[in-house]
């Protein structure tokens, strides 16, 4: 899986604001004076993936930082965040690209991520289908509207079946997995 781009956008009681991060092949270094958002980037793209389970102990609500959820504090002014979202294009190993939409704050389930198929965020204005999947509810590994589900079959990836604490096997959770690709300044090793 590569990242192609990252697209953070609020509606505040100022306006739009928001951030575009593109990933080109080779190593990509993120570099900025600290406050600026590198974390909140970070984590933006494993909650537009539904892995939020690495940064957090509870599920009640999206572990992110105020500035894209309640308060943005801009060079002109302290601002309402109103609507917000995450949107992040990713490729595969056969060079498909999907671009996966999920609401920070806003009317829309917090729990619903919309797949775009095709490069929606690099080469917008084809058009594509669309579909919902769910994730921080039961099933979300096993069921075909479960979006790690979805994201394990567009990887490519075939997970190992492991036994639940009820005598059942379910494929392995990809956010068991997901620490091991991607470390969290703030939690570190810890989510492991």
């Amino acid at each position: 899986m590569r990242f192609r781009r990252l697209k953070i956008q609020l509606q505040t009681s100022d306006g739009p604001y928001g951030v575009t991060v593109d990933f080109p092949d080779g190593l990509v270094v993120v570099w900025a004076d600290n406050s600026m958002g590198k974390s909140t980037c970070v984590k933006s793209i494993l909650v537009a993936l539904g892995m939020e389970a690495m940064l957090t102990t509870t599920q009640t609500d999206l572990p992110l930082p105020p500035a894209v959820k309640a308060r943005l504090d801009s060079t002109t002014g302290e601002y309402d965040v109103l609507e917000s979202d995450v949107w992040l294009e990713i490729e595969n190993s056969q060079g498909e690209r999907i671009v996966v939409q999920r609401t920070i704050k806003g009317a829309r389930d917090k729990n619903l991520i919309t797949v775009y198929e095709g490069p929606a965020l690099t080469s917008p204005g084809s058009p594509v289908n669309t579909r919902d999947y769910f994730v921080s509810r039961p099933g979300a590994a096993t069921r075909e509207l479960g979006f790690h589900h979805f994201l394990a079959k567009f990887c490519n990836w075939t997970l190992p079946l492991v036994q639940t604490y009820d005598g059942n096997e379910y494929p392995l959770y990809l956010q068991c997995i997901f620490p091991y690709f991607f470390v969290e300044q703030t939690r570190g090793w810890s989510t492991v």
